[in-house]
């Protein structure tokens, strides 16, 4: 129980520590989102599913920093490591534990 509080810790951190520069980037389906809506008091938001990212991510205010977000995580990861290899630093996973 101790590593997952540590865990929360961690992301709480994260969450106070949004940059000015930070968008969250749902990158679910629009049945997911529609199903499990992502509500974030004060934290800037844009949706782009996971299969439009690779054609539309260029087309980003690219002097933002994105972090992506999916349900489990292992979505949001794949998609940092492609955009990443296509040249984009600018991203990053933002993963909630419940």
């Amino acid at each position: 129980m101790k590593q997952k509080d540590n865990y929360i810790t961690q992301q709480l951190e994260v969450i106070r520590s949004f940059g000015i520069n930070d968008v969250i980037l749902d990158i679910r389906t629009p049945d997911e989102q529609e199903e499990s809506p992502l509500l974030l008091k004060n934290i800037v938001m844009q949706h782009l599913p996971f299969y439009k990212l690779s054609s539309h991510f260029a087309t980003l205010d690219q002097s933002k920093c994105y972090l992506l977000y999916c349900t489990n995580g292992v979505m949001s990861r794949l998609q940092v490591l492609y955009l990443r290899e296509q040249g984009f630093n600018n991203v990053k996973t933002y993963y909630i534990y419940d």
